[in-house]
């Protein structure tokens, strides 16, 4: 799995409901386990030190595939691509 798929498969069950963009940035919702980390905002950290500090309307993923890295994407773009079912190319 990418880091995109990751993020998609994260937001998408809310999307799909009918949850607005707002309400999953208000919300600021994550998930983590040993495997994958994936976040709306917040800190990216590598050895005790903040290596980026995510906007509010950014979705970060920091662990993926039990290795520590850094993906940053755009909640509006991706928000969009499920909504209207279509890829955006970036």
């Amino acid at each position: 799995m990418t880091a995109r798929d990751l993020v998609i498969r994260f937001i998408k069950p809310y999307v799909t409901r009918g949850d607005t963009l707002k309400s999953l940035l208000d919300g600021q919702g994550g998930q983590g386990c040993s495997e994958f980390s994936v976040q709306f905002g917040g800190y990216a950290w590598e050895n005790e030190k903040c290596i980026y500090k995510a906007k509010r309307d950014e979705i970060i993923v920091t662990r993926l595939n039990n290795e520590n890295c850094l993906f940053i994407y755009k909640a509006q773009l991706l928000f969009n691509e499920i909504k209207c079912g279509q890829q955006t190319l970036f």
